[in-house]
């Protein structure tokens, strides 16, 4: 429940047919199939021959690896293999995943499955030439699909002025390090130079 919602969970026991899910139950199961298939595949793909992570593993362990962590990497972050073995592909692969996130009214962060699939559904529709973003014979509200753009937009200008306000951060400190250093190293050039001279002094010859 935790990723995928009480609600949608609520949804799915009481009508036990897909077809009379409400749109939202159906956008959250459908999205959230295509992400663990998708994602477990590529995991597959990018670890299979990876010593550090599945290589060692047989046909079954690696299959259940890429499972177990196509689901755990965009909900409760629980991983059976250390960050460290993995590939820098894979490690983008599940900076994806946790910025997707997982359904609205869940326990889980991102920017929700649901606002993925509703600029999804509007991007199809347009390339299709529909005038409006359609799915499973329901339209969605414009509305929806404007706040799922906005949210997508504002969190991409977050994260820029995030990875700004760090850049600025570490050429501070670098320019502030430098300065220490520079500063350290003139007073030992100045001590330096007060020992040698009374070390000459004390060894001259009368």
């Amino acid at each position: 429940a935790g990723g995928i919602s009480v609600l949608v969970i609520a949804d799915v026991v009481g009508k036990r047919s897909f077809a009379r899910l409400t749109l939202d139950s159906k956008i959250v199961i459908s999205m959230s199939l295509a992400l663990w298939a998708f994602a477990m595949l590529l995991y597959l793909v990018l670890e299979y021959s990876n010593a550090n992570s599945l290589g060692p593993l047989d046909v079954p362990g690696k299959l259940l690896n890429s499972f177990f962590h196509a689901v755990s990497g965009r909900t409760a972050g629980f991983f059976a293999i250390p960050f460290s073995g993995l590939e820098r592909s894979t490690l983008m692969l599940f900076l994806g995943l946790m910025l997707i996130g997982g359904t609205s009214a869940s326990t889980t962060g991102g920017v929700k499955v649901s606002t993925l699939g509703a600029i999804l559904v509007f991007v199809w529709s347009a390339v299709r030439g529909r005038p409006r973003a359609e799915v499973f014979s329901r339209q969605l509200p414009t509305e929806q699909v404007a706040m799922a753009i906005t949210l997508i937009l504002m969190f991409a200008v977050v994260q820029i002025f995030a990875i700004l306000g760090e850049s600025v951060s570490a050429g501070r400190s670098t320019i502030e390090m430098s300065g220490q250093l520079r500063f350290v190293a003139g007073r030992l050039e100045e001590d330096l130079a007060g020992l040698t001279v009374q070390r000459f002094k004390c060894c001259r010859i009368p």
